[in-house]
């Protein structure tokens, strides 16, 4: 007898990272190994307020409130850019630094202004988290680094 398929809820409304997502789970595991499914298949539910003050704190708030909405495994992520001249800015707010990527690099790029090349540093951070039905919570933590 075969055993249904194991659902996975990614909490996001980001149509490329659910693409990215099953390619990888297709190259890891193979296909059909995992369901996913999206905030999307849940219409009645709307998306937690992001208030956490790191992205481990974002990113799990995301998949803990995803996992206990829906009874399922909830991978989430939260992700952004650090300033190293800007205190750390735009940080767990890149998203809500301004209201557009254009207006937001310009925005940073204002504020960077007669910073010299070497103070010029920065990184791009994401966290993932995956809350499992019960409530067990692992991350997972990147970083890019560049100027």
């Amino acid at each position: 007898m075969n055993s249904p398929i194991p659902r996975l809820l990614l909490a996001s409304g980001n149509p490329h990272k659910l693409q990215e997502i099953r390619t990888l789970l297709n190259q890891m595991a193979g296909p059909d190994v995992v369901e996913l499914l999206t905030p999307a298949d849940f219409p009645l539910l709307q998306e937690p307020e992001e208030t956490g003050r790191t992205f481990e704190e974002n990113a799990e708030l995301k998949a803990r409130y995803w996992a206990d909405q829906t009874g399922l495994a909830a991978l989430a992520d939260d992700s952004g850019l650090v300033v190293d001249a800007l205190a750390g800015e735009p940080g767990v707010r890149s998203a809500r630094y301004a209201p557009t990527v254009e207006e937001r690099n310009r925005l940073v790029l204002e504020k960077m202004r007669g910073v010299v090349t070497a103070g010029r540093t920065a990184r791009f951070v994401c966290v993932v988290a995956l809350v499992d039905p019960v409530g067990a919570c692992v991350t997972r933590r990147g970083e890019v680094f560049g100027r």
